[in-house]
């Protein structure tokens, strides 16, 4: 699945390369994405298929750490590359990103699931309804998911917010906004660490009180009209709390799914851009994209209901890893 996921968006970054107008474009953006859509989620699954406990956890981090920070990230690494080429150019470095994927995948990663593991559509379809309804996988994969619903708050507001409070230019936002989510990579690349001393579930807990309290902290200083460096290490916080809130769940709602681990990693997945696609749209519905205390606020409500979702989660008692 991986080497066609890579194949398949390598392929349509050069049809959007050489699209010759606004609807080549667009079918060839739409195939992009479902490319992309098979290298994010295989590779969350193939960690729980291999790995449990603190070893899935830190491993899970670092998925994270590039499947998460991407989005984040990627503004400064556009804007840079746009010095050096034009929109095309952009298309034909994600062509190469995929080719090397695909490289990579084939000759590094041997096939986690057997064979014998494998489901009809039909059993996958019923299995799908009877996970959504399994509360071990469904509090952890809405904590995550609300976790993620932050991403998409900063990736649609942050730019109209950095703009028009602080007059940033494209290199100056990317530059605050590689800060910001420098966050998420200190506390994902730190988490396995932490969750080998006490535990996924107290590891979970601490990560959703920094989300939330840092999110609320926040939002109270955009009221005050913070300076352009508060702002930034607020949101730092925030982003750091997301590094621990979302690996650490992700692990919690994959692991007790065990050969099942492709279908669950691709719900989670599905829940992680419905949410994230509601969250961003209610923002952008209400008009409030410029607004600093509006986006803040939109994060902190995500962050209490990413507490809320993760609640049971939470008297869960700690378990010992399993061998895999």
């Amino acid at each position: 699945m991986l080497l066609a996921g890579a194949g398949f968006f390598a392929a349509a970054s050069v049809g959007c390369a050489l699209a010759p107008g606004l609807g080549p474009l667009i079918a060839s953006r739409v195939l992009q994405a479902i490319g992309a859509a098979a290298l994010m989620v295989v590779p969350r699954a193939v960690v729980t298929d291999l790995y449990d406990g603190a070893p899935a956890a830190r491993l899970m981090g670092v998925v994270m750490i590039i499947t998460a920070a991407s989005p984040l990230l990627a503004p400064l690494a556009g804007s840079l590359l746009l010095m050096l080429t034009d929109w095309r150019g952009l298309f034909w470095a994600l062509a190469a990103v995929g080719v090397g994927a695909l490289a990579l995948t084939a000759a590094l990663l041997p096939e986690s699931t057997a064979e014998t593991r494998r489901a009809a559509p039909g059993a996958l379809v019923r299995r799908a309804g009877a996970m959504l309804r399994e509360g071990r996988f469904l509090r952890p994969a809405l904590a995550s998911a609300f976790g993620f619903a932050a991403f998409a708050i900063l990736i649609i507001a942050a730019p109209f917010v950095f703009a028009e409070r602080y007059g940033l230019g494209p290199t100056g936002f990317a530059l605050a906004f590689a800060a910001i989510a420098f966050g998420f990579v200190v506390a994902a690349g730190g988490g396995g660490a932490l969750t080998e001393r006490i535990g996924e579930v107290r590891t979970l807990r601490t990560g959703l009180v920094l989300y939330l309290g840092a999110a609320v902290l926040a939002t109270m200083l955009a009221f005050a009209g913070p300076p352009l460096w508060l702002a930034i290490a607020s949101l730092f916080a925030v982003t750091m709390g997301l590094g621990l809130v979302v690996p650490v769940a992700t692990v919690l709602a994959l692991g007790p799914q065990g050969g099942e681990g492709g279908l669950a990693s691709s719900l989670l997945g599905a829940m992680q851009m419905v949410v994230g696609a509601a969250a961003a749209a209610l923002l952008g519905a209400v008009g409030t994209q410029g607004s600093l205390a509006a986006m803040t606020g939109g994060i902190a409500l995500a962050a209490l209901l990413a507490l809320a979702a993760g609640s049971g989660t939470l008297r869960r008692p700690r378990t010992a890893a399993r061998p895999r």
